[in-house]
């Protein structure tokens, strides 16, 4: 296939510059994607490289980009070499990425004439839908697994209080046997910026605007519950796909190895594929 690979970088957060790719077919594509990871994640995770082909193959570009402070850097954007990035991330942070990836396609000569249509997989499907508000170029909103609240993510009671008092949490990352350290700037964020963190409040300023919304959920997702995808559909308007037997990465693993899709995140490319079709 005849495509065009650009392997590039935006100016995120703290003017940290932070990996990006994209696949561009050469064949007048009608659309590009924007795809955001969620937590722990990062562009080339899993079959996120296999995804972004299956779409490059119905003649849609699609741009990956690694979040600012995702714990990855310019040099190695796979996995978290930078923990002290990791450590100090926030919503708003990912959000201004986000929107700074979203400027990155409208400079690209090749991309900018494109109506956009955000993809974000678990947290960064929050962070799409709370970008996408209000942002005259995006074109439509598509979530995969994604959460709904930011509040309930947070630790409570007595574990919020040690958080409080330490400044700082560590998660255990089973994979790459890091202890990921989470500063409480995340927490104090999101304390700060309420309103504009708002995913309901967002949900149905894009539902006022019109902005098509598409939320995809595996039935048996062990990270983020189905009830998450059935809050955002309602808030939105916007339609919502089960996939049976799916669970939170839709039956994708790390590493992946080729480009053939699982059948439970072929589903839900399909799905992806019908909705940018008919929108």
């Amino acid at each position: 296939m005849n495509n065009l690979r650009i392997q590039s970088f935006y100016i995120g957060a703290n003017n940290r510059k932070s990996a990006l790719d994209a696949l561009i077919p050469k064949t007048d594509p009608q659309k590009v994607i924007l795809f955001v990871h969620g937590y722990k994640g990062f562009k080339d995770w899993g079959a996120w490289n296999a995804l972004q082909y299956y779409f490059a193959l119905q003649n849609i570009a699609f741009v990956k980009i690694n979040l600012s402070h995702n714990g990855g850097t310019i040099d190695t954007p796979i996995d978290f070499p930078d923990l002290d990035a990791f450590s100090r991330n926030t919503y708003s942070k990912e959000v201004h990425d986000i929107k700074a990836a979203i400027n990155w396609i409208k400079s690209c000569a090749y991309l900018k004439h494109l109506p956009v249509t955000l993809i974000g997989h678990s947290r960064g499907g929050a962070g799409v839908i709370l970008a996408a508000k209000k942002n005259k170029y995006v074109h439509s909103v598509v979530t995969l697994a994604s959460i709904c609240s930011i509040e309930e993510r947070f630790p409570t009671d007595r574990k919020l209080e040690q958080w409080l008092n330490t400044g700082i949490r560590f998660e255990r990352n089973t994979r790459t046997k890091q202890n990921m350290p989470v500063k409480i700037d995340i927490y104090k964020d999101y304390v700060a910026n309420k309103v504009s963190l708002n995913i309901q409040n967002a949900c149905k300023s894009l539902a006022e605007q019109k902005t098509p919304m598409l939320h995809i959920h595996g039935s048996k997702d062990e990270a983020v519950s189905l009830e998450n995808s059935i809050h955002l559909s309602k808030w939105s308007s916007g339609s919502i796909k089960i996939i049976e037997g799916a669970n939170h990465t839709f039956e994708s693993k790390h590493p992946h190895g080729d480009f053939k899709l699982p059948n439970e995140l072929r589903q839900a490319a399909l799905y992806i594929h019908q909705f940018i079709t008919n929108h």
